[in-house]
C-alpha cells in the first residue's frame, strides 16, 4: 500500500500534493484497485484545493499525460469531474488539455455525454461551449450504440436538461439508437415523467424546470469566484455529511 494511497484514505490532501510536487511521476500512478489516480480520487471526494493545485502542477511541469489516465472504465479525471457536475474543476482541466474533451470511455461516452447522463446541467452546458467550437464537436453527444445525450437525459429523467438539449442539438430530436428509438420514444414510455399520466402535466413541468437552463443560455457562464463560492458551500455541507455518514470513497473505487 503506497503512502499516496494512505494520505488519500486519511484525507490527508496537502500531504498528496507535497508528495507529488516531490515526484511527478505520483501523478500518473493508479493507486486504487479501479484504476484511480491521486487527481480522480481528489475530484470524488470534492477537494477543489488539490484538484487545483494538482492541475497546476500538471499544467506547469509539461505532464498532460496524468490527465489522460484512464480507471478500469476508461474514465479520465474530466469524466469524472463531469460526472461529478464540477463545471470549476472541468474548466481547469480543458484549459491544461483541450483534448480531453473528446476522449472517450469503455461505453464509447465522452465527458459530455457522462455529464448528460448524470443531469449535470452546468458542467455539461460548459462542456457544450467548448465543443461548439471544435470542428467535430457535435459527434460528442453520441455513443457508437445511437445512444445521444437526449437519450440519456430522458433515460435519467433530467427534464430540465433535456429541454436545454433539443434547443441546442436540434437533430438529436429524430436521433435512434440501436433499437431504434428515438429519445421521445424513451420518454413515452416513462408514465411517471408525466403527472397524473397527463402530458400536460409534463409539459408545465419542463417548462417550469427549465428557467435555470434558459439563463444559461441567454446569460454568460458564472464567473469562476462564483463557481468557487458554490463549490465551496456544497463542500462544507458534504463535510457535515460525512461526519455523520462516514466517507464514500471505497464504496465509489470498490476499495
Amino acid at each position: 500500500m503506497s503512502t499516496l494511497f494512505k494520505m488519500a484514505m486519511k484525507g490527508k490532501w496537502k500531504e498528496v500534493e507535497e508528495l507529488c510536487r516531490d515526484n511527478l511521476d505520483l501523478l500518473k500512478r493508479k493507486i486504487t484497485k479501479t484504476g484511480a489516480t491521486a487527481l480522480h480520487v481528489a475530484i470524488t471526494e470534492k477537494q477543489l484545493d488539490t484538484v487545483r493545485e494538482l492541475v497546476t502542477l500538471i499544467k506547469r511541469e509539461d505532464k498532460k499525460e496524468a490527465l489522460r489516465v484512464t480507471t478500469d472504465k476508461g474514465d479520465t479525471p474530466l469524466h469524472q469531474a463531469a460526472s461529478m457536475g464540477s463545471q470549476l474543476m472541468c474548466k481547469w482541466m480543458v484549459e491544461a488539455d483541450p483534448t480531453l474533451i473528446g476522449y472517450r470511455n469503455s461505453k464509447g461516452e465522452t465527458p459530455l455525454f457522462l455529464a448528460a447522463s448524470y443531469g449535470k446541467t452546468g458542467a455539461f452546458l460548459y462542456l457544450h461551449s467548448v465543443c461548439e467550437s471544435i470542428e467535430d464537436g457535435y459527434s460528442y453527444s453520441r455513443r457508437a450504440d445511437g445512444y445521444t445525450t437526449l437519450h440519456s437525459a430522458i433515460e435519467g429523467e433530467f427534464m430540465d436538461l433535456a429541454y436545454g438539449i433539443i434547443l441546442l442539438y436540434e437533430d438529436l430530436v429524430d436521433s435512434v439508437n440501436e433499437n431504434g428509438d428515438t429519445a421521445l420514444h424513451l420518454l413515452a414510455n416513462k408514465p411517471a415523467a408525466f403527472k397524473s399520466g397527463n402530458k400536460l402535466g409534463w409539459f408545465s413541468r419542463i417548462i417550469y424546470e427549465c428557467l435555470s437552463v434558459e439563463l444559461y443560455l441567454d446569460d454568460k457562464f458564472p464567473s469562476e469566484a462564483d463557481l468557487e463560492k458554490q463549490a465551496t458551500t456544497s463542500n462544507n455541507k458534504d463535510v457535515q455529511s460525512k461526519a455523520s455518514q462516514g466517507s464514500t470513497i471505497l464504496t465509489l473505487f470498490n476499495l
